[in-house]
């Protein structure tokens, strides 16, 4: 992949905000492109010894300015929003989760898009049959939707 890519999605101000609203309050991977000694991407999820946390914008860029020799490429937020996230200890604890997003992961097997989105479709109309509808998302990820 090409590294300047990120660079230049997560250098608009509007993509950032995006970001950073989302991830309030939630804890935070930063996926990079560098591997390990396993061989597996580098996956940042903590930050001198504190969860990763994103509370504004502007820590967006000094992330990934922090971890360059990384080459940061994606953020990862989690399903669930926590009251606080100041040490380890803050995600073991089921009282500190305050509320969890519940996520559907569908990929295509066989590249076909157009059945990915048409499931996405049948999952948000069932949703809306019960009246959720406001807080529904849905973003595009390599093979399918999340």
């Amino acid at each position: 992949m090409n590294y300047l890519i990120p660079l230049e999605h997560y250098g608009k101000l509007e993509v950032r905000r995006e970001i950073a609203e989302y991830c309030k309050n939630r804890w935070v991977a930063l996926h990079c492109e560098k591997t390990g000694e396993n061989g597996m991407q580098i996956m940042i999820r903590y930050r001198r010894g504190r969860p990763l946390v994103i509370n504004s914008e502007s820590e967006i860029m000094e992330l990934i300015k922090s971890y360059e020799n990384y080459r940061p490429r994606a953020f990862y937020a989690t399903a669930h929003i926590y009251s606080r996230l100041n040490n380890r200890e803050d995600l073991l604890d089921r009282n500190n989760i305050v509320y969890s997003s519940p996520v559907w992961d569908i990929d295509s097997k066989d590249g076909d898009w157009r059945k990915v989105i048409r499931k996405a479709q049948e999952i948000v109309s069932l949703l809306e049959s019960f009246g959720v509808f406001k807080s529904v998302f849905i973003k595009w990820s390599g093979r399918g939707t999340h």
